[in-house]
């Protein structure tokens, strides 16, 4: 948690108005479903396993609405199939300002550019 709380902080930092951290995919999915309704949301950042759970469908979900989701995991290189691109994958343990970093990258690129 103490990293969903500094990654808050960094957002916060660079203008951006963080919702969550969300500990559950069924809470992330609500989140997500509030921001898309009213289009508010810009861009996530999501660990590869909330509680345990792969949240891989949730990101291809977001990723198919013209979301940019980062992923922020220590377990993604194993995980995650190749074509998720690479350039929007953030290994654990990052400063939050790698993870911003990649977020940003992830907005100014557009959603269908599969490239690293």
């Amino acid at each position: 948690m103490l990293i969903a709380l500094d990654l808050e902080a960094a957002v916060r930092e660079h203008h951006g108005d963080p919702v969550g951290p969300a500990t559950s995919i069924a809470q992330a999915e609500q989140l997500a479903d509030q921001l898309l309704a009213s289009g508010s949301l810009g861009g996530v950042i999501l660990d590869l396993r909330l509680q345990n759970v792969l949240s891989l469908d949730f990101a291809e979900k977001l990723r198919s609405l013209g979301v940019p989701v980062v992923i922020h995991s220590g377990q993604a290189d194993a995980t995650l199939p190749q074509r998720w691109p690479r350039r929007l994958i953030v290994a654990k343990p990052a400063l939050p300002e790698t993870v911003i970093a990649a977020l940003m990258a992830a907005i100014a690129r557009p959603q269908d550019d599969e490239g690293d």
